[in-house]
């Protein structure tokens, strides 16, 4: 990721949150590699004009002790398990999520549109 301009890794970063959560919730995104950055992805929404979306993110983020997703996969785990045991932490996020309050495919290609020389 250290080549794509900040432009290109924006893009990405929201087209990762929106596989990992329509594929198993935000439970899985948090769970999965993607978690690591997670704080990274509330930036990229905000980079999109996604400020429902990055709100309903942050949401997620602030339920995490200390309001912090850890970076390293087995603390973040772990921690994830011992959250959200019986999972559902996340599952009205999850519903709120796929509502698509805002148009996310939409404001993603406005904001390539607008960046395009970086891509």
């Amino acid at each position: 990721m250290e080549h794509f301009s900040e432009p290109q890794k924006n893009f990405l970063y929201n087209q990762w949150l929106e596989m990992e959560v329509n594929n198993g919730g935000i439970d899985q995104f948090f769970y999965n590699s993607s978690g690591e950055l997670a704080h990274k992805r509330v930036e990229s929404l905000k980079a999109i004009e996604a400020l429902e979306t990055a709100s309903l993110l942050q949401e997620g983020i602030d339920r995490w002790p200390d309001g912090r997703v850890p970076k390293e996969m087995k603390e973040r785990r772990d921690t994830s398990l011992r959250i959200n045991p019986e999972g559902g932490l996340f599952a009205d996020l999850d519903k709120r999520f796929s509502v698509y309050e805002e148009d996310r495919n939409q404001l993603n290609l406005e904001y390539i549109r607008k960046n395009h020389d970086a891509f």
